[in-house]
């Protein structure tokens, strides 16, 4: 399956199982050389994340399985002109090595709420897509004070079962990742552990999509409590069903509801020229 053809499952399956993916989406955006690439120590995990541009904080957090520049080839370059982007990379993902226990998306949201508090950074514009949808719903629950203005892509509440359509989930349920030479080669290539560590990363990846988010965590009464004005974005086709996408919007009290036509669940890679102006003038709303 090549996620430049039909919808994806997740980001994890739109990187690994299609090939030349990410290289493709690069060629395609110049990438923006970050004005400083760092390491921060943040509750027991040394945590990768780069810095562009200078102005109102913009947050962006991945998707599952994916490093910053695959889930946003085409952000930095039309944000870092007016904004000072942030972009992390949660454990085990990308440049940031995978520490001892489960993955888990409370524990990333209170790792990059802890970068911030570092950087001295409140009240950012936070971009989310996919897990990093998740992660910044977390963040706007548990830290109303960091989030300015929140944009989910593709986010869901509840574990893949009940979030996922059926192709999707039955997709995800035949997947060997074990088979994916091309998979495999690529997380050797873009991750810092080392290429034995693959299959133990896609078990914590694939436990925590099964189990996570929790009703405690993102149910309706969590999802009330966020203040920060809120846009739902999800594709027409996408891998999270439609209802469950219009229960989130209903449920986060200043949301606004965005379903881009014709695409799947890689909206913001495949839909940058799309989605990039109304994300500008979403997060550049006087705020409330």
């Amino acid at each position: 399956m090549s996620g430049l053809r039909r919808p994806c499952s997740l980001c994890l399956l739109a990187a690994l199982l299609s090939a030349g993916y990410a290289a493709a989406q690069q060629a395609a955006t110049k990438p923006l050389v970050p004005r400083q690439a760092s390491y921060a120590q943040v509750c027991g995990l040394r945590m990768y994340y780069r810095l562009y541009g200078h102005g109102r904080p913009l947050l962006l957090l991945h998707g599952g399985g994916m490093t910053t520049e695959e889930s946003f080839a085409g952000q930095p370059a039309y944000f870092a002109s007016s904004r000072m982007i942030v972009a992390p990379e949660q454990m085990g993902h990308g440049r940031t090595r995978d520490i001892d226990g489960p993955l888990d998306y409370v524990a990333m949201a209170e790792q990059t709420a802890e970068l911030l508090g570092q950087l001295h950074i409140s009240g950012a514009d936070v971009l989310g897509w996919s897990d990093g949808g998740i992660v910044g719903l977390l963040l706007a629950v548990r830290h109303p004070d960091l989030v300015g203005r929140l944009a989910v892509s593709g986010a869901s509440t509840r574990p893949v079962r009940d979030a996922l359509t059926s192709q999707a989930l039955a997709e995800l349920e035949a997947w060997k990742p074990q088979e994916n030479r091309e998979g495999q080669a690529r997380y050797a290539r873009l991750f810092a552990d080392s290429a034995r560590h693959h299959p133990v990363f896609i078990g914590k990846l694939k436990d925590m999509w099964f189990h996570q988010p929790t009703e405690r965590e993102l149910g309706t009464a969590a999802l009330a409590k966020i203040t920060a004005p809120t846009l739902v974005i999800a594709g027409d086709q996408d891998a999270i069903r439609l209802e469950h996408t219009l229960d989130l919007y209903h449920a986060i009290p200043k949301a606004q509801l965005l379903i881009v036509p014709g695409t799947g669940h890689d909206t913001v890679v495949k839909r940058a020229a799309w989605l990039n102006p109304i994300l500008q003038t979403f997060f550049d709303e006087p705020r409330p």
